[in-house]
């Protein structure tokens, strides 16, 4: 089989987490970042003028409510030419990232990046593998670290990173997606690579895992140990002794298994014309094998790994993105990849840049739908409590549900046919619209269930005091003056807690036999 080389590379490593419940606030939002000036800024500080207004530009490829959702310092920003508003936006930037929290509402996306003083000591790193004879190793540069608190404990922790690399094998870059991606084994005997980095002379040894809370501290836990700035200094604490770490909890350990991988790889080659189909006929061309080796990443080259017909049929037809010849994308549930077919300016500049600025956004704002969603089934399981309990759960999870449909479910977010249709793709990989559309079904029906239960029980109850209220009423409007000729008002309110009580307990009495 033709091993094929690429002219170009990235990977955007996503992981979702939920952040602490008092970071929901404004207030709670402005604490926790004030101990973490020193550590997260804005993102636009990572960029020299000319990308910033790259950025700047890109903005506008949302609908006007999606850009202010997803960038809301825009809406601060004088109008005029991007250009013009790049004084602007470096002093925007400039604010400590507290500050920041002050000015950004709680209802849209707030994106910081990790100081390049934290990122340098360990920006180029090693991934070793070893088990048995399988051996891989790969060194590696970390581009940037950014963390976006989107609405409602929802956020992302996103680490650009690429091989360095001369034009490395599709095949390489495939074992490299599959060491890369793993933040929790697969299974308890599993083998995790590890990052290595050098640092006063000493070789220093971490996981995924341990890389995702240091850089998480301060963010999730609702009880935060002591930050520590440093990588090294960090795995030293956890090597002495073990801390509660983000990672450990159920949301760490379901959603944050993987990172969710994000690639560009642009094949080194030139305008092949009309590729030929492999031998196999499995696939309709080679490109094809290459963006599903590396969209599931799995090798085609084991036989224990050969996909069935049906199956690749299905990722044709539903999870393909084929809107130009020159390149192709392929949208899974945890992982998209945007491969370019060959070498051109186009492939090497333009679209690495689409793919990075515009359709990135739309993948995220995807994932944070699918991952909302997700979380709100999980409050549908309903606990045993009382029935008005029950019924104020229901009515705020369908008030949760409202404000989500309202604030954060489009159809359409740009105006861009092809955005349009990557979004949709996005959707439909990360399966978000048949878990709307079933959430939303279930939601209406638990409330309407407690609302109509606790309808009966009102009727219930006024279908007893019509029986028992109304004669006890006559008869007392009948014998009062009898009985009671002269009664102070002690006397008036010890019989009216006696009766009280005593149509209590008949109530009691009658809801134990209507049972």
């Amino acid at each position: 089989m033709e091993e094929f080389r690429l002219a170009q590379h990235f990977v955007l490593l996503v992981y979702p987490f939920r952040y602490a419940p008092d970071m929901v606030h404004r207030s709670g939002r402005v604490r926790r970042l004030r101990d973490l000036r020193d550590r997260w800024v804005h993102w636009w500080t990572r960029l020299d003028d000319e990308a910033l207004v790259c950025a700047l530009d890109d903005t506008y490829f949302f609908l006007p409510y999606v850009r202010s959702l997803l960038f809301p310092e825009t809406d601060n920003l004088p109008s005029g030419d991007a250009r013009q508003q790049v004084p602007s936006a470096r002093h925007w930037s400039g604010m400590p990232c507290d500050d920041l929290a002050r000015q950004v509402p709680t209802d849209a996306v707030l994106r910081l990046t990790l100081r390049p003083d934290h990122l340098k000591p360990w920006r180029h790193l090693r991934l070793r593998f070893e088990r048995g004879e399988d051996r891989f190793e790969a060194a590696t540069t970390v581009d940037w670290v950014d963390v976006l608190l989107f609405p409602q404990c929802i956020g992302f922790l996103v680490l650009r990173i690429h091989m360095q690399e001369e034009a490395p094998s599709v095949s390489r870059l495939n074992k490299f997606l599959g060491h890369v991606r793993l933040v929790h084994p697969p299974r308890v005997d599993w083998t995790l690579a590890a990052w290595e980095w050098t640092q006063d002379g000493r070789s220093i040894r971490f996981q995924n895992r341990d890389l995702v809370d240091f850089l998480l501290q301060g963010l999730t836990m609702a009880e935060t140990p002591r930050l520590r700035p440093n990588l090294s200094d960090f795995l030293e604490a956890l090597a002495r002794s073990p801390e509660a770490r983000y990672t450990d909890t159920p949301d760490g350990q379901v959603y944050g298994q993987v990172f969710h991988l994000y690639v560009y790889a642009c094949l080194d080659r030139t305008n092949p014309g009309v590729e030929e189909a492999p031998a196999s006929g499995l696939w309709t061309s080679p490109s094809e094998r290459i963006l599903y080796e590396l969209a599931t990443v799995t090798p085609t080259d084991i036989p224990d790994y050969w996909p069935h017909p049906d199956y690749v049929a299905h990722l044709r037809q539903k999870h393909a993105i084929r809107l130009w010849a020159n390149w192709q994308g392929m949208a899974l549930h945890d992982n998209v990849v945007f491969l370019g077919l060959w070498r051109s300016p186009f492939t090497i500049g333009g679209l690495p840049h689409n793919v990075e600025n515009d359709y990135f956004h739309l993948y995220l704002f995807a994932l944070f739908q699918k991952v909302r969603l997700s979380m709100m089934f999980g409050e549908l399981v309903r606990r045993e409590a009382p029935l008005g309990q029950r019924l104020r759960e229901a009515r705020r999870l369908w008030d949760a549900f409202m404000e989500f449909q309202n604030h954060y479910w489009f159809t359409e977010v740009t105006r861009k046919p092809q955005g349009v249709e990557i979004y949709h793709r996005f959707q439909e990989g990360l399966g978000a619209v048949p878990l709307y559309e079933e959430l939303q079904a279930e939601v209406r029906e638990l409330r309407d269930h407690y609302e109509r239960k606790f309808e009966r029980q009102i009727s219930s109850l006024l279908n007893f005091l019509t029986f028992v209220g109304l004669p006890a009423g006559l008869l007392v409007e009948l014998f009062s003056n009898a009985l009671i000729r002269q009664a102070t008002w002690g006397e008036f309110l010890l019989t009216a807690l006696l009766m009280y009580a005593v149509l209590g307990g008949l109530w009691l009495l009658w809801r134990f036999f209507r049972r």
